[in-house]
C-alpha cells in the first residue's frame, strides 16, 4: 500500500505514544537477546506476553554492554485494555494492509488484530496483538519474524526460509518448499553429533564469508510425525491441528549452536527409498528451491531484488546438492556430515 512519509510518520507517532504509555501503565519486563551479532532489547509492557515471545528465543539471550541496535516494545490489549490507533488509511475492518517506506515498515493481520511495525531511523520496533493467550503456534514458534526480517535488511543479512545444521567445520542450509522433509531432517540431528541452528527459519549474512546464524531454538513437526520424535518430549511445547512444536533450549541446549560458516546448500527431497543420497545440482536449481518460499512470507515491507540478489549470491558462492531423503533416518545426518567436512 502507498503512503507519505507524512501519513506514516502520524501513524508511527500515534502508535508509538500508546505503546510508550502502557509501558508507563505496566510494569515493564525486559529481556536482552544477541541477534545475529547485534544488540536487541525487548521491552514488555507487562509479563503476559512473555510466554508467547520469549521461549522460541531464549537461547539468544545475552548481557548487554552497549546500547542496543534495535528495542522492541511489545503490548497486547488484553492484558492492558488498550487497543492499538486505528488505520489512518481506508481499509475495511477485515482488510490486512502493509506498507514500506525508506524509514517504516508496518504490516496488519486482521485475523490475529495483530501489527508489526518498525522505524529504522530511530532503532525502534513494537509489535502489538490482541490476546496474549491466543498468539497461535505460528508465531510462537517464529515470534517478530517480520521485524528481524525488516531490520536486518538493510544490514546484508537475509532472513532465509531454511533449516540449518552443521559440524565443527561449518553448517549445511537445507533448502525446499513446505513438506520436504526440512523440519524432520533437522530435528533428526539433533540425535547426531551435528548441531542444530534452525529447522525453519534461520538468518544469513554472506559478507566477508557465508555465515548462518541461529534464530530460533524451536521445531515444529506434523503431528502425524509426532509419534516418532518422541524422545523429544521432554522439548514438547504445544500442538494444533497442523503441528507440533518443541522449544528445544534449555532442554537440548548443549545440541545448539549460535553460528557457523555455511558450506553448502542442500535441497531436500523426500524418496521413499531406503538410501540417502547426494547429487550435485546447479546454483540456478538452489536459488529455486530457496527464492520463491522466501520471498513469498516474507513480501511485507522488504526490498525484494536485495533480497533476491543475496539469495543469488549465496547459491553463486555455495556448492549445492539434491540431498534425496531416504527412510533410513540414520544415514541422512551422517550424508551432511560428510558434506560439511
Amino acid at each position: 500500500m502507498g503512503a507519505s512519509d507524512e501519513v506514516v510518520r502520524e501513524y508511527g507517532r500515534r502508535l508509538r505514544g500508546i505503546a510508550e504509555d502502557q509501558l508507563g501503565r505496566a510494569a515493564p519486563v525486559e529481556h536482552s537477546l544477541r541477534v545475529a551479532g547485534r544488540g536487541v532489547s525487548l521491552r514488555f509492557a507487562g509479563a503476559a506476553l512473555v510466554p508467547a515471545i520469549l521461549p522460541a528465543l531464549r537461547h539468544l539471550a545475552a548481557d548487554l554492554t552497549a546500547p542496543p541496535d534495535l528495542t522492541v516494545v511489545l503490548c497486547d490489549t488484553g492484558s492492558t485494555g488498550m487497543g492499538m490507533p486505528s488505520s489512518p488509511w481506508n481499509t475495511g475492518p477485515d482488510q490486512a494492509w502493509t506498507l514500506r517506506t525508506e524509514r517504516f515498515s508496518t504490516l496488519y493481520l486482521p485475523a490475529l488484530d495483530s501489527i508489526w511495525w518498525i522505524d529504522r531511523q530511530d532503532r525502534l520496533a513494537i509489535y502489538w496483538t490482541r490476546d496474549a493467550s491466543s498468539v497461535p503456534i505460528a508465531e510462537r514458534s517464529s515470534p517478530l519474524l517480520m521485524l528481524w526480517a525488516w531490520w536486518l535488511d538493510e544490514s546484508g543479512v537475509q532472513l532465509t526460509h531454511a533449516a540449518a545444521v552443521g559440524g565443527a567445520n561449518g553448517a549445511a542450509l537445507l533448502v525446499g518448499p513446505g513438506g520436504s522433509g526440512k523440519s524432520t531432517t533437522a530435528l533428526g540431528c539433533l540425535r547426531s553429533s551435528l548441531r542444530y541452528l534452525a529447522d525453519d527459519y534461520c538468518l544469513v549474512e554472506s559478507s566477508p564469508e557465508p555465515v548462518v546464524h541461529s534464530l530460533y531454538s524451536s521445531g515444529k513437526v506434523g503431528v502425524r510425525d509426532e509419534p516418532q520424535f518422541g524422545w523429544l518430549r521432554p522439548a514438547w511445547a504445544a500442538r494444533d491441528v497442523e503441528k507440533a512444536l518443541y522449544f528445544l533450549y534449555p532442554t537440548l541446549r548443549h545440541r545448539l549452536v549460535p553460528e557457523l560458516p555455511l558450506r553448502v546448500i542442500l535441497v531436500a527431497t523426500v524418496t521413499g527409498r531406503r538410501e540417502t543420497t547426494l547429487t550435485p545440482v546447479s546454483a540456478m536449481e538452489a536459488l529455486r528451491a530457496v527464492a520463491p518460499s522466501t520471498l513469498l512470507q516474507l513480501r511485507a515491507g522488504i526490498d525484494a531484488t536485495r533480497a533476491m540478489t543475496r539469495m543469488a549470491d549465496m547459491a553463486r558462492r555455495l556448492p549445492a546438492y539434491r540431498i534425496g531423503l531416504g527412510t533410513a533416518v540414520e544415514q541422512i545426518p551422517e550424508t551432511i556430515a560428510r558434506v560439511v567436512g
